[in-house]
């Protein structure tokens, strides 16, 4: 048996009401349950409140229990802490209020071709929307702006009135911007691809704004990583381009799907 993390004696304690069909804290166990990973480990004190027959369990498995969380962490695979304690340092988790999330991810290694499932996922995410900002520091660059191509491809299928915003703005300042300005060109070839869709190029709060700009989220500025941020709810978090969903010479791709809060 693998126990994966520990919580403390009050999130211990609501799990064992919720199991046992107990009136127990909705909150707590709701947060619980979005870190959840079997097996939790409890302390020597926690195992008492389990059912005789799951205690029984424990002991078949040969398990071994301690006196203490931090005693038994060296022993957990996610080496982490639940509490409500919003004042707690790591490896305590505050599980109102952190920042480790608990999101939908799929990677893809080299050898991994068939990315069919990947593209459906996250075309199913855009299916009704009505807005996507597109965070790609590269997507002037010919095999990226193929790629995309090839997306909305897919995509102007099932969504034929989207707005779109486009966010190449250059990692650093000291990146050469001439692609930055490229995207113009790029824009005008979309618009004339795709005509019930709406482009926007997003630029930097302090440059000039146009009816074909929007302003870009801090947060994106100078970014590394790849970004879809669909009506402001969802977020896609791509750790390579897209050319490595839909290009020629794909290799290692991995994305993120979280609620954006």
């Amino acid at each position: 048996m693998q126990f994966t993390m520990i919580c403390d004696d009050k999130v211990w304690g609501e799990y064992i009401k919720f199991r046992n069909s107990e009136d127990y804290n909705k909150n707590i166990v709701r947060r619980l349950l979005h870190y959840y990973k079997p097996f939790l480990m409890p302390t020597k004190k926690q195992l008492k409140l389990l059912k005789k027959e799951e205690q029984g369990k424990y002991a078949k498995n040969g398990c071994t229990f301690y006196d203490t969380y931090e005693e038994g962490l060296s022993k957990t695979l996610l080496k982490i802490i639940l509490t409500t304690d919003e004042n707690a340092k790591f490896p305590y988790i505050d599980i109102n209020n952190s920042r480790l999330e608990n999101n939908l991810t799929a990677t893809y290694y080299n050898n991994e071709k068939d990315r069919k499932y990947a593209k459906e996922h996250i075309l199913s995410l855009l299916h009704n929307s009505k807005k996507l900002i597109i965070r790609d520091a590269y997507f002037v660059l010919q095999n990226v702006y193929d790629a995309f191509n090839s997306f909305f491809t897919d995509l102007y299928k099932i969504n034929t009135s989207i707005e779109i915003h486009i966010d190449c703005r250059p990692k650093s300042y000291d990146n050469n911007e001439q692609q930055y300005f490229v995207i113009d060109d790029r824009l005008k070839d979309l618009r004339q691809k795709w005509k019930q869709w709406k482009f926007h190029k997003v630029i930097n709060k302090t440059d000039k704004n146009s009816s074909n700009s929007s302003n870009g989220d801090d947060k994106y500025a100078f970014s590394h990583d790849r970004y879809f941020l669909i009506d402001d709810e969802i977020e896609l978090i791509l750790t390579s381009g897209i050319d490595h969903l839909y290009g020629k010479n794909i290799k290692d791709f991995t994305y993120i799907v979280r609620v954006v809060k």
